[in-house]
């Protein structure tokens, strides 16, 4: 059973999705000054925006960390599925890292170094603090013995 589930901040997918609307938005307007802006075309240009929106959504719907009481489960991935399982003793430490745009909208970054050497980074995490807490707080948890 999962304790709580981190995905990266709606904000990135509402950059990412903006970014990849602009050029659509722009082939429309070329298009249409150069007078070759029929349905047929529009409605082509439409629907690959779309499916490149749908894409990113997805992609920013398969990244996650989820923190069990045990272990933290890293998953990334579409059409590339990567699955990480970490168990909470082989933690070492949780860091976290914001930039000023960061430390103003709320996001911000966070590893989890492991014993053996490995890193999972985690990047536009929302209250990135928060999260190293609520990991730091399992971690102990587990070593305690509960």
């Amino acid at each position: 059973m999962p304790l709580f589930v981190v995905r990266r901040h709606p904000l990135w997918l509402a950059l990412a999705l903006a970014v990849r609307a602009l050029p659509a938005v722009a082939l429309l307007v070329a298009l249409e000054a150069a007078g070759l802006g029929n349905g047929l075309v529009v409605v082509a240009v439409l629907a690959a925006a779309a499916l490149w929106a749908g894409l990113t959504w997805a992609r920013w719907r398969a990244e996650s960390l989820t923190v069990a009481a045990r272990v933290m489960t890293f998953r990334r991935g579409v059409f590339v599925r990567s699955c990480k399982v970490v168990h909470a003793e082989a933690v070492q430490d949780v860091s976290t890292e914001q930039s000023l745009p960061g430390l103003l909208l709320g996001y911000g970054a966070v590893e989890i170094s492991m014993w053996s050497g490995a890193h999972q980074r985690l990047d536009a995490v929302p209250d990135p603090v928060g999260v190293r807490d609520r990991i730091v707080r399992v971690h102990l948890d587990e070593l305690a013995g509960g």
